[in-house]
């Protein structure tokens, strides 16, 4: 064998092993309009899946339908459309058994939102993005964030005088602002920060401001929960297998900071410090009668009628529009009623039975699925942990795929991390 020979077969092998080599940064190839407003989702709201639709159209105008379907289908990145699309079915498939044919039109809706991610994974996966850039995107996104967020509190609540007003942004409800932000505050952990001196500090920063912004300028309850419960999760996965006391001690101590700063809200908001109180009697073992906070005495209320309904009809559910009005046929006479059953995995089985369970759970462990199905490694596998887990766990509490926007930004996200060419540098 000649030298020559042995140095092609060094280099196919590198190209085999687990770890790809590094590659270069190529952030100009992925259109602007694509990722800024992926990343300001929090604040953009509905420009997000506006902006999605015109790329989506411009791709097309480029690459032919047919081109753009058949690249969609072809490689691992085919069980994106395909778990997506069968949620998608599930549910036109409970209006039309609902003979409802004036719903359809909302089950349309969805696919408007979910054929643009599909059509532009090509996009992504030749775009070269890295997880060091993801992490960069989203460490400004929470920053913006947490600034935009910030001056809509001063001007409504100190200048306007709105005293129970959340912020908003252009997204429209502070819980789906809460539901894209927390993502970003995990991501943000991929940055490695190398030419920055005290990198944990700013890390630490990244994740306090988001907490602040969820707590103390949102009010969004669970969610700030939900960011607090997973704090350890980046920085265990950043340390993993190289602790010392002295660093278990200060993870200690910002858990503890963090915590702290999450109880903010409830010394700038009265209806805030009930919530916090409400649910540390339920925590306690208290009889939810002597629970008197309206949202967790709601919820009470009917997530046993959501199931009871459910029971009756388990197959193929109401459909997507009668969740209301199912509610209301269950639950106690006098009780108000919600417009959904305010718990994600319940209205999957009203909206569309056991179908409606499976694909919608599919549907959102679909980045984990990925990038453990692909074996992208324990940064990507990481990565696609931090945008299914949280809204997994909002999902025990409110009802979210409701939205347009939330599936919006959770399909484009997975299409986005499934996309990264490159396991960030371990720091």
């Amino acid at each position: 064998m000649t030298r020559e020979d042995r140095a092609y077969r060094g280099r196919d092998r590198s190209r085999q092993s687990d770890t790809p080599p590094s590659t270069p940064r190529q952030t100009t190839r992925l259109p602007k309009v694509l990722w800024i407003p992926l990343m300001l989702a929090p604040v953009l709201g509905w420009f997000l899946a506006l902006s999605a639709l015109w790329a989506a159209l411009m791709s097309l105008f480029k690459h032919d339908v047919r081109n753009a379907a058949v690249q969609a289908l072809q490689g691992p990145s085919r069980w994106i459309p395909i778990i997506a699309l069968c949620w998608w079915v599930s549910l036109l498939t409970s209006e039309i058994v609902s003979q409802q044919p004036a719903a359809w039109w909302t089950a349309l809706r969805f696919l408007l939102v979910i054929l643009p991610a599909c059509a532009l994974i090509s996009v992504f996966n030749g775009a070269g993005v890295t997880h060091e850039q993801i992490g960069r995107w989203a460490r400004l996104s929470v920053w913006v964030t947490t600034g935009v967020i910030a001056l809509e509190y001063v001007a409504t609540v100190h200048g306007a005088g709105l005293v129970h007003h959340r912020p908003r942004a252009l997204s429209g409800n502070a819980l789906f602002v809460a539901t894209m932000l927390v993502p970003m505050m995990m991501l943000s952990w991929l940055d490695p920060l190398p030419q920055v001196r005290h990198a944990w500090a700013w890390r630490w920063a990244t994740h306090a401001a988001g907490v602040f912004c969820l707590s103390a300028l949102l009010g969004a309850r669970s969610s700030t929960l939900v960011a607090v419960v997973l704090t350890p999760l980046p920085v265990l996965w950043l340390r993993r297998g190289r602790w010392t006391v002295s660093q278990w001690v200060a993870l200690a101590g910002c858990a503890a900071l963090v915590a702290r700063l999450a109880l903010v809200g409830a010394k700038t908001s009265a209806w805030y410090g009930e919530r916090w109180d409400a649910l540390l009697t339920l925590l306690t073992g208290a009889d939810l009668s002597s629970v008197t906070d309206y949202g967790i005495s709601t919820r009470a209320q009917h997530w046993p009628a959501a199931w009871h309904a459910f029971m009756e009809q388990p197959w193929l559910g109401y459909g997507f529009l009668q969740e209301h009005a199912v509610l209301v046929q269950h639950l106690p006479a006098g009780a108000p009623v919600l417009p959904t059953a305010h718990q994600q995995f319940l209205s999957f089985l009203l909206w569309a039975g056991l179908p409606g369970l499976l694909t919608g759970s599919l549907f959102i462990a679909l980045p984990v699925l990925m990038a453990w199905r692909n074996g992208r490694g324990r940064v990507a596998l990481y990565a696609a942990t931090t945008l299914s887990l949280p809204l997994m766990l909002h999902g025990l509490t409110d009802t979210l795929l409701d939205d347009l926007r939330i599936v919006s930004f959770h399909l484009m996200m997975t299409v986005l991390l499934n996309a990264a060419v490159q396991p960030s540098v371990e720091t």
